[in-house]
Order: C-alpha cells, then sequence, then structure tokens
C-alpha cells in the first residue's frame, strides 16, 4: 500500500484514512454538529438507519458487511445486544478500531464475505473513497498501486444465531453476500 494512505485523520469525532475525500465531505455535512455530541450519530444514512430501527421488534444481532470505518456499527450498537463487523481494508479496519474501541458488543471480523471461502483475493481501493472497495473479478482489471488482498468468508460459513439484521454494502458483491 503506498505512503499516502497509512494514515488516518479524525472528523468531528470520526477516525477515517487520511487519503479519503469523498466520506469526509459526507462526515461534514449537515447535522454534522450533532454528531459531535452524540457518538451515536451521523447524518450519512441515518434516515435508513431509522427507518429500520422503527420496523424491528428484535434487535439481538446485527451483521454490518462491509463497515468501512464503522459508521453503521457505531450508531447501530446501542440499539443491539452484538452487532458483528466485516471489513477487508486494513486502513478501514484501524479507522473502524478507533471509532469503536469503547464499545465492548462489536465484534470485528477482518474479512470479507462472499459466496466462497478464499485466501489472498484480490481487492481494488478506490484513492478518494474508503467506502468504495471491493473485489477485482477480471484479470483484465488495471493494476493499481493500493489494490491489496484480504481474506473472505461466507456468512453459512459463521453459523451466527438471532441474526435480526444484515446490513450489506459491499460494491455490487451484495448477491454473492
Amino acid at each position: 500500500m503506498s505512503s499516502e494512505v497509512n494514515m488516518l485523520k479524525e472528523i468531528n469525532g470520526w477516525w477515517v484514512p487520511e487519503y479519503d475525500t469523498l466520506f469526509t465531505k459526507k462526515l461534514l455535512r449537515k447535522n454534522s454538529e450533532k454528531q459531535l455530541e452524540n457518538p451515536h450519530y451521523v447524518a450519512y444514512e441515518h434516515k435508513y438507519r431509522k427507518y429500520l430501527l422503527n420496523m424491528m421488534s428484535h434487535k439481538r444481532t446485527m451483521l454490518d458487511v462491509g463497515s468501512n470505518i464503522g459508521t453503521w456499527s457505531r450508531c447501530m450498537c446501542n440499539h443491539f445486544d452484538e452487532v458483528i463487523a466485516f471489513e477487508p481494508s486494513l486502513l478501514n479496519i484501524k479507522a473502524f478500531k478507533k471509532n469503536l474501541s469503547k464499545y465492548k458488543n462489536v465484534k470485528l471480523i477482518e474479512k470479507g464475505l462472499s459466496d466462497s471461502v478464499k485466501s489472498k483475493v484480490k481487492f481494488y481501493l478506490n484513492p478518494h473513497n474508503c467506502g468504495h472497495i471491493g473485489i477485482k473479478k477480471y484479470k483484465v482489471d488495471t493494476q493499481h498501486k493500493d489494490d491489496f488482498y484480504a481474506d473472505i468468508t461466507t456468512i453459512d460459513k459463521c453459523n451466527f444465531k438471532n441474526v435480526d439484521l444484515i446490513k450489506v454494502d459491499v460494491e455490487g458483491e451484495e448477491f454473492s453476500v
């Protein structure tokens, strides 16, 4: 991984990879001052989390697949008994751990999810958006200096119990998950 993406920055109470510009803008949007007052709030995708929480009668376990820096995990962990997150990117993992270090009911699995179990799968990394990371599917894909390798597994292999919500955001690979 290039030297330009080996650090983190703090934006309104959230740790983000230094290289990111797009997600940073989302954290600086309207209501960003509310994020400083409430560590379980971020304006980005708030309406979706609120809708889901209002519709759910049970809130035992949530799976956060493609957890990025942990926005969904941190916003939802005070509503669920347990949050289990999946993230393959090392910088996002570092940010996630800083963003959720205080929360004991959150577990991070440092892998991607797909429809098979594999080691050293090639991922691409968008050099401007820490939320745009995905599996490189084709051998003809261009090589980028920030591409990386990570392991993937399946939900079935994990044998989770009492899962009431699965949030999946994996850049077009949702059906594979």
